[in-house]
């Protein structure tokens, strides 16, 4: 039987972003966003079984056999650092393993914009990074972080699910916490966050409507709170935070976001034309005065028309992105076109498209 570790080797030798383990078929790994079968046998229940016993500890097994699903980091010596969940279908393992980068890489080299690093020197309010999952959020807010470490004489407390890059103490302290293993939940961790003296709080993922509560109240009260979303732009961010609430809330919500948020960038990745890889294109919202007083008023949607208004700031809408990789002969026009959030007016910036890919 092949061992995990191999296919793990494989994988990165290959380019891969992710290997997928499920009985029944071969192994996959997913290269530039598409799934494709590595050259191994269909695997068998007792295959996907034993892989997972070999990164397992006796207490992640156990908590895996009581609940059917476990998320968590485990590195290889010698070979890399890995994110897996594994969960249980139709009776049996099966596993999605993201392959993480060996080093934290250089914002600079990964395209992040400038406007998003500077925040590096903000002492409180709300960052949101958004995006889809595996679009490279978490790499992107791990520059960040690790800007504010070397920078800033600042307590970082990280809650992660699990803890993807792993941070040095530099001028600035990082306590990285795992959900299910340091703490319990994020709601759990995040009541008790604030008497830890924090100066920045990373917030893995938000999602449920307490987290978001709890983020927005330590913003309030003078914490740099970072948290992660899987939406994706400005305007969609904004309005899946405030109907998260109920509608009796909405006004508070629209008060805090407009008292505490800062920034919402998001991205996703492209396909590039003429290689193997795909390329950031990135969502920048820097709030100021004009943004503040549309949310204020609930007019979120004015945000879009907005954003372009202030691109000597930084800010920059998706569809600009976009459309500025295409006129720089790094993605097709159709992706430009699919990847858009506004298809009419890229298809008019652009010119017709024949094919969407």
């Amino acid at each position: 039987m092949v061992s995990m570790q191999e296919l793990l080797k494989r994988a990165d030798e290959e380019g891969a972003s992710d290997l997928h383990l499920c009985v029944g078929i071969p192994p996959k790994m997913r290269i530039d966003g598409k799934l494709k079968n590595m050259r191994y046998d269909e695997l068998q229940p007792s295959d996907t079984l034993e892989m997972l016993i070999e990164v397992l500890t006796t207490e992640q097994r156990e908590h895996f056999d009581q609940k059917g699903e476990i998320d968590l980091s485990f590195s290889i010596r010698g070979q890399g650092r890995y994110r897996m969940t594994a969960y249980k279908q139709r009776g049996t393992v099966a596993m999605a393993v993201r392959l993480m980068e060996k080093d934290l890489i250089e914002a600079e080299k990964i395209g992040v914009p400038a406007a998003f690093l500077k925040l590096h020197h903000i002492k409180s309010g709300l960052i949101l990074a958004t995006g889809p999952s595996g679009s490279g959020i978490s790499t992107t807010v791990a520059t960040l972080i690790d800007r504010i470490n070397q920078n800033e004489e600042s307590l970082i407390i990280t809650l992660e699910n699990p803890i993807e890059y792993l941070h040095e103490h530099k001028k600035g302290i990082v306590n990285q916490r795992e959900i299910g293993f340091d703490t319990t939940d994020y709601v759990s961790a995040l009541r008790n966050v604030l008497r830890e003296d924090p100066d920045v709080i990373y917030i893995g993922t938000v999602l449920e409507y307490e987290t978001m509560k709890i983020a927005l109240a330590a913003a309030e009260a003078g914490c740099l709170v970072i948290g992660t979303l899987h939406t994706l732009g400005a305007v969609h961010t904004l309005k899946h935070i405030i109907h998260s609430f109920p509608l009796e809330e909405q006004e508070k919500i629209r008060i805090q976001l407009v008292n505490s948020l800062t920034a919402i960038v998001s991205q996703q990745l492209v396909p590039l034309k003429h290689k193997h890889g795909r390329i950031p294109a990135f969502e920048v919202m820097l709030t100021n005065a004009t943004i503040r007083k549309a949310i204020n008023e609930n007019q979120i949607e004015a945000i879009n028309d907005l954003i372009p208004q202030y691109e000597t700031e930084g800010m920059c809408l998706m569809d600009d992105s976009l459309i500025k990789l295409y006129h720089n002969d790094q993605i097709t026009a159709g992706y430009t076109v699919r990847y858009a959030d506004d298809k009419n007016r890229v298809l008019a910036a652009i010119g017709e498209v024949e094919d969407f890919t």
